[in-house]
């Protein structure tokens, strides 16, 4: 398979790109969290932030000329987010007023060109809250050439998630596109490539976090599972998962399961899928998602279940 060009055209316009794709979900948002995402928007301008071209933000009217001080929208959310020590009617509102935000970037030649290199950034207020901010469900993702080093990438992908606070991340191969102009074909696109080939991410995340905040969606090439979900999918089966190819690191904030040396396309026509991640997804089963999701057309919700199961399958 070539990486070097799209997989999918419109015309002249680049739709969908085969990429390397780092999902990050993360924690509610604390005022904390702000020193931490200009730690971690200090590692990806430095990582690619010079290919980054175009921006468009839910506060913004249209798509602009990226600079790096779109991301203080980013940092400033985790301030925006705080509560009264009394909640109101009043204070829900306010919250209402700033209940979804996003802020999405990419590199394109034109601004509606899909592009392999991108940040999306996805923040939904989920309630009241008890602490300092309302609760929020947040999502991270950032997209690559697939053409780069599997060992930067994961370097990178690493360095990011020790930063933030983070409920789970899958890293490995995905997709590059700009649905914002090209939603059809870009969801015809991705549904035809992602039903073949097992080890890519469909990464639908916005709009569907209530089922992926305490499920994963998928596990990758590199999956990251923090202590509370580690808890429910059983700690000593987790760690004591023994696989030739699974590698399997410890930390403070959690556990990375690596499946195999390089990221994995898992050809279902070629039979090619992965044991390493057949192994992995087994492991984590009880906390990845399976049923009642539907990612919405060309979708139906037994495809939809299909492909969040799909390493469960026999193929022989």
């Amino acid at each position: 398979m070539s990486y070097d060009q799209p997989l999918a055209v419109s015309g002249s316009v680049p739709v969908l790109w085969a990429t390397y794709v780092a999902h990050f979900i993360l924690e509610p948002l604390e005022p904390d969290d702000e020193a931490r995402f200009e730690r971690a928007h200090g590692e990806i301008l430095e990582w690619f932030g010079g290919s980054l071209k175009w921006s468009l933000s839910s506060v913004l009217p249209a798509t602009q000329r990226f600079s790096a001080s779109d991301f203080e929208m980013v940092e400033l959310r985790c301030r925006q987010l705080k509560r009264p020590d009394r909640p109101t009617p009043v204070a829900m509102t306010a919250a209402a007023s700033v209940d979804r935000f996003s802020l999405v970037a990419h590199g394109g030649a034109m601004s509606n060109h899909a592009s392999p290199h991108g940040y999306d950034f996805y923040s939904e207020v989920c309630g009241a809250g008890t602490g300092v901010n309302f609760d929020t469900r947040n999502a991270l993702t950032l997209t690559v050439p697939a053409t780069t080093s599997h060992l930067e990438f994961a370097e990178r992908v690493q360095r990011i998630a020790a930063i933030l606070r983070c409920r789970w991340v899958s890293a490995g191969y995905g997709y590059g596109a700009w649905p914002f102009t090209q939603p059809t074909a870009t969801d015809q696109a991705i549904y035809a490539h992602s039903r073949r080939y097992w080890g890519f991410d469909v990464g639908v995340g916005a709009g569907l976090l209530e089922h992926f905040h305490d499920k994963l969606r998928t596990i990758n090439w590199l999956t990251f599972v923090s202590p509370s979900l580690l808890e429910r999918a059983g700690e000593s089966e987790v760690v004591g998962l023994r696989h030739p190819e699974v590698a399997l690191t410890v930390t403070p904030s959690g556990v990375w399961l690596r499946a195999g040396d390089v990221p994995a396309a898992c050809d279902i026509n070629r039979l090619q899928v992965s044991r390493a991640y057949v192994a992995v997804d087994a492991a984590l089963r009880k906390i990845r998602a399976s049923t009642g999701v539907h990612f919405a057309h060309p979708w139906s919700e037994k495809a939809t279940e299909d492909w969040l199961r799909r390493f469960e399958r026999r193929l022989s």
